[in-house]
């Protein structure tokens, strides 16, 4: 007999790791900059510190909506690996399909 199966678990333990990789970009040490100086490098200090903020913020808000989509994808594959299921099984069995 077949059986059609999709790993809800283990979809959930990725996501869940992928989860724990991004608090890391969120909770990030300030860089504090020196603003009573004036350094040349100061102003690309700054710049690039900024630039630096938002590429990590974008990145944890992107692989965020991934997980969500990990979480989706895994529910509704399981559903589907139910339905496949039940449509197989009967048959193989020497039964009638629906």
């Amino acid at each position: 007999m077949s059986t059609f199966q999709s790993d809800i678990n283990k979809a959930s333990t990725l996501a869940t790791s992928l989860s724990n990789s991004v608090a890391p970009l969120n909770q990030g040490k300030k860089v504090q900059t020196a603003k009573s100086t004036t350094l040349q490098g100061n102003g690309k200090s700054v710049s690039l510190t900024g630039k630096e903020q938002a590429l990590k913020s974008s990145f944890a808000t992107a692989l965020t909506r991934d997980i969500a989509n990990i979480h989706s994808v895994a529910s509704d594959f399981e559903v589907m690996s139910k339905e496949l299921e039940n449509i197989f099984n009967p048959i193989e069995l020497g039964g009638k399909s629906k």
